[in-house]
């Protein structure tokens, strides 16, 4: 999987000079998702309205407002019974007091970037 996510990181020009330098879990799943936000940068425009974004974050804060947009951007009626239902299976965020992920400056800076653009709380730091 490392290999993989190294190589479409590459394909698409990301951080060509950094990517040799990742090893750890959290600095992968880094990479994974500065590649699946970049899938959805990639189709925002030509997608306009049509594109729904749902975070986590959000969708447990306010699991009634997140289901509920969702029902609406489909055109699906949102029976009580089923928000209730959906609500109750939902768990709230989860907060990770661990070790903070340390990332190559690049990486770091979008990393942060992204953290901050989607209201995730916790920042990275770059290795040296």
């Amino acid at each position: 999987m490392i290999n993989a996510l190294v190589a479409d990181a590459s394909a698409k020009g990301l951080f060509l000079d950094e990517n040799q330098e990742l090893s750890t879990n959290k600095e992968m799943v880094a990479l994974k998702w500065f590649l699946r936000i970049g899938e959805v940068n990639t189709h925002r425009k030509p997608l306009g309205e049509k594109l729904l974004e749902v975070c986590n974050n959000k969708l447990t804060q306010d699991p009634r407002g997140g289901l509920t947009a969702i029902c609406n951007h489909f055109g699906i009626d949102p029976k009580e019974s089923w928000l209730e239902y959906c609500c109750e299976q939902l768990d709230s965020a989860l907060k990770n007091q661990g070790e903070g992920v340390v990332l190559p400056p690049k990486m770091c800076e979008i990393y942060n970037t992204y953290q901050e653009q989607y209201g995730f709380e916790g920042r990275a730091v770059h290795s040296h």
